[in-house]
Parts: C-alpha cells; structure tokens; sequence
C-alpha cells in the first residue's frame, strides 16, 4: 500500500531466503548439552568460521549429529 511497507516485506523475504544460505551437517563428541535453539561459534574452519544456530541434533552412541545454520547478523 506504501513504499515503506513495501520495502519492509522486500527486506522481510530477503531475510527469510537468506537464511538457509549456509549450512552444515557436524558429527561431534561433547559432553556439553546442545539443543536446537542454541548457538555455537566455530573457529578454526577457516570460511566458516562465525555464529551458528543449532536446527537439529540427533544422539547416537558414538556422540550427536548437529544440523546447524550461520547466523544472520546486519538485520
């Protein structure tokens, strides 16, 4: 109806398709508790290094598989 509304749905959708743009799949063995929900920082993975949000975790015998997401920041 605006250009100020439309702007904030462009910048909305711009987000949202953002947000997947990199993921990871992580087999760890931590004696931490982790959730989805939680954050973890990486370092010493050279591109990836940063903030990431945890999406899935599945526990096994031999540790737990992090499904994780990068952060968005400048939002």
């Amino acid at each position: 109806k605006s250009q100020a509304e439309a702007l904030r749905l462009a910048k909305k959708k711009l987000r949202e398709a953002n947000k997947n743009a990199t993921t990871l799949s992580l087999d760890v063995i931590s004696e931490k508790h982790l959730d989805a929900g939680m954050t973890v920082e990486l370092k010493k993975f050279g591109w990836f290094d940063g903030k990431y949000i945890i999406t899935q975790v599945t526990h096994s015998q031999n540790g737990k598989s992090l499904q994780i997401r990068r952060c968005l920041e400048g939002y």
